[in-house]
């Protein structure tokens, strides 16, 4: 199934906030020579309603490497099951994807009102972390997953607010006693939302503090007159089923395959 031409333009929008962005019918490659480390700001990613031919998927990402090199390669799809011939060509060259993900989507219906779902919670619009601030709070929220080098993390953290922030990328908390719990950021490009960035510290979770920031965000998101409210998330997953509970749902599957090698050119 084709995406909504809306949601179609938002994601050609938020590759071009990349340093280099080279579109193609099918998508676009980007470059980010300031950010060498991040996989998803130095790929190669599908989404449009064209879907390239291997060779010249390849020769896209070719020319990208030989310009800008990196030390892997990525790539993502987006609408698996309308591109099942390129899937099995990619898995075949680069190996199975490690993670499965849902792109999920929303109209302009408001999200219900799921705020104080614990005593003393708060959730609202903040102005977005700066520094050294975001990077604990993304450090604090992912802390039972698999660690990303410091430097990585710092990449995650300038990319955010050096360039998504000024892009107009918000921030939604939930606090209790003074402490964030909960947190999750907001970016509208032609009329599409964007959420990202969603985290429970860890010991907060299981309490509904996710389902309150996001619902707060996928608000803002209506309020705004967004056409549509979007996020990636991983597939058959508790924040899959929250989502589903404020009203997503998902209209395509997506991938990501990567090589820790570069193209050779």
């Amino acid at each position: 199934m084709s995406l909504p031409a809306s949601v179609v333009r938002c994601l050609r929008a938020y590759d071009a906030l990349s340093e280099i962005c080279t579109p193609y019918p099918w998508g676009t490659v980007n470059r980010n020579p300031s950010l060498p480390h991040l996989h998803d700001a130095n790929r190669a990613w599908v989404f449009d309603a064209t879907t390239p031919a291997l060779g010249e998927l390849r020769e896209a990402m070719t020319t990208a490497q030989r310009a800008v090199p990196v030390a892997f390669t990525q790539v993502e799809v987006l609408d698996n099951e309308s591109r099942a011939a390129l899937i099995d060509e990619l898995t075949a060259w680069l190996g199975p994807p490690p993670d499965a993900f849902v792109f999920m989507t929303t109209s302009t219906a408001p999200a219900p009102d799921v705020r104080a779902v614990l005593p003393g919670m708060t959730v609202a619009e903040q102005p977005f972390p700066a520094g050294e601030r975001w990077l604990a709070l993304i450090d604090a929220g992912h802390t039972d997953e698999d660690p990303l080098p410091q430097g990585v993390m710092r990449e995650f953290a300038a990319r955010d607010t050096s360039v998504l922030t000024p892009a107009g990328m918000r921030f939604f908390a939930a606090q209790r006693h003074g402490e964030v719990i909960a947190y999750a950021s907001l970016l509208t490009l032609h009329g599409v939302g964007l959420i990202d960035n969603v985290a429970t510290m860890p010991a907060q979770r299981g309490q509904g503090a996710a389902t309150a920031v996001v619902g707060a965000a996928v608000a803002a998101s209506a309020a705004a007159g967004n056409d549509h409210t979007c996020l990636f998330t991983h597939e058959a997953s508790d924040a899959q089923r929250i989502y589903e509970r404020l009203g997503m749902r998902t209209i395509a599957r997506a991938a990501q395959f990567r090589r820790d090698q570069p193209l050779p050119v």
